[in-house]
C-alpha cells in the first residue's frame, strides 16, 4: 500500500472503531439518568421515565420500577389518592371533605405509623423491610418552641425496619435499600407553603395544613379562587403537583408515594421481583388501610436490558462501516502485494 493511500485509510479506519468503542461503553455503563430519587412521581417527571411493574386489586397502589444497571433498580410505589394523600388539617371540614376525606386527617396522622412493607426476591431468596413515610430524625417534641424538624422517610424510623431476609441470604453492607424517600418527606423538605393553620401559624406539625389557596395562604394573586375551603380545582392542581414558589424544586405533591434504590448485586443473572405486602395508611378515606400489591398476580421479572433508548442501531452501523473499512484495506494490501511480486 502506497503512503498516499495509506494516508486516507488510517483516519477512514479510526474514526468508526472509535464511535464503536464509544458507544460500546456508553451501552455497558448506561444507567436511566432522568428518575430522580427523591419521593416525588409526578412534580420531577418522573411518571414518564418509570415502568409500571404491577398493580393492586382495584388500582389502589402500584409499583413501578426498572434496572438501570446491573447492581442497581430504581423503584417507586405509590398510593392511589382514593386511599390516602398529602391532604391535612388540624380539624376536619369541606376543605378535607372536597378531597374525599370523611375521617380526620392531620400531618400528625402521616407521622403516625403510616409506612410501606416491601419484599425483594431473587434466585430463591427473599428479603423484606419497612420504609416509614415520614418521621422527624431529630425527634424533636412538636410542643416545645421552634423546634428543627430534620424530615426522613427511610428505613430508620419509629414505623421503619432495616432489612432481613427470611431465607437467611445476605444482606450487604450498605443494606438492599441504598437510598429512599417519600412524597411527604419532599413536601416538608422543599415546599414553600405557608406552614399554618386556619387562625395562626404555629411551629407545631399537627397544626400545620396542607397546601390551600385562600386569602390567608395566598401563593397566586393572580388564580381565581372559587372555593376557599377546596382543595379540587385548577388552583390547587389536585390529585398532581403544585408549584409553590420561584424554583422547580419548590414543589407540594399530593399523592403518597415511596421511592427507592435497591442493591441487587448479589442477584446476578437472576429475574428479581419486587412487591409490597402492605402500604399501610392510617387513617385511609376508602376505610381499608392496607394497600397489599402481590408478586403471585403482576409482578413482572426484570431483564439486564437498559431501559433508555437502545445504542444497537448506532452500534450495527459502526461495526458495518468497520467490517468495510477492514475488506477495503485486505483488498488494498492484496493488491499492492500482487503489484510489488509484478514488479520484483
Amino acid at each position: 500500500m502506497n503512503q498516499k493511500k495509506l494516508k486516507l485509510f488510517i483516519p477512514l479506519l479510526m474514526g468508526p472503531i472509535l464511535v464503536f468503542l464509544l458507544l460500546f461503553t456508553l451501552d455497558a455503563k448506561a444507567e436511566v439518568t432522568d428518575i430522580d430519587i427523591n419521593g416525588l412521581y409526578w412534580g420531577d417527571g418522573d411518571y414518564q421515565e418509570y415502568t409500571l411493574r404491577s398493580e393492586s386489586p382495584g388500582g389502589r397502589g402500584f409499583i413501578y420500577a426498572d434496572r438501570v444497571s446491573a447492581d442497581r433498580i430504581y423503584a417507586l410505589v405509590r398510593v392511589s389518592y382514593t386511599v390516602n394523600d398529602n391532604a391535612f388539617k388540624p380539624v376536619k371540614d369541606s376543605y378535607l371533605e372536597s378531597v374525599g376525606w370523611n375521617p380526620p386527617h392531620s400531618l400528625g396522622s402521616l407521622v403516625g405509623s403510616d409506612h410501606l412493607a416491601m419484599f425483594m426476591e431473587c434466585g430463591g431468596d427473599r428479603w423484606e423491610w419497612n420504609q416509614d413515610l415520614l418521621y422527624d430524625f431529630n425527634e424533636n417534641d412538636p410542643g416545645l418552641p421552634d423546634p428543627i424538624y430534620d424530615w426522613r422517610s427511610d428505613q430508620f424510623g419509629p414505623d421503619g425496619a432495616a432489612a432481613t431476609s427470611s431465607t437467611g441470604a445476605e444482606i450487604p453492607p450498605s443494606g438492599i435499600v441504598i437510598e429512599s424517600h417519600s412524597s411527604t418527606e419532599y413536601v416538608l423538605e422543599n415546599s414553600s407553603w405557608i406552614l399554618s393553620d386556619q387562625w395562626s401559624n404555629s411551629t407545631n406539625y399537627n397544626d400545620w395544613m396542607s397546601l390551600d389557596l385562600d386569602p390567608l395562604g395566598t401563593i397566586s394573586t393572580t388564580v381565581p379562587i372559587t372555593d376557599v375551603n377546596a382543595i379540587t380545582g385548577v388552583h390547587e392542581d389536585y390529585p398532581f403537583y403544585r408549584s409553590t414558589g420561584a424554583t422547580p424544586n419548590d414543589l407540594f405533591e399530593w399523592e403518597v408515594s415511596y421511592e427507592m434504590i435497591l442493591d441487587v448485586a448479589h442477584c446476578g443473572s437472576n429475574g428479581v421481583y419486587l412487591g409490597a405486602d402492605s402500604a399501610h395508611n392510617s387513617a385511609s378515606k376508602d376505610g381499608n388501610e392496607d394497600v397489599e400489591i402481590p408478586t403471585a398476580i403482576n409482578l413482572v421479572s426484570f431483564s439486564v436490558d437498559i431501559s433508555e433508548p437502545s445504542r444497537l442501531p448506532a452500534l450495527l452501523i459502526a461495526a458495518g462501516l468497520l467490517i468495510v473499512l477492514i475488506v477495503f484495506a485486505l483488498i488494498l494490501v492484496r493488491s499492492n502485494r500482487r503489484k510489488e511480486r509484478d514488479l520484483s
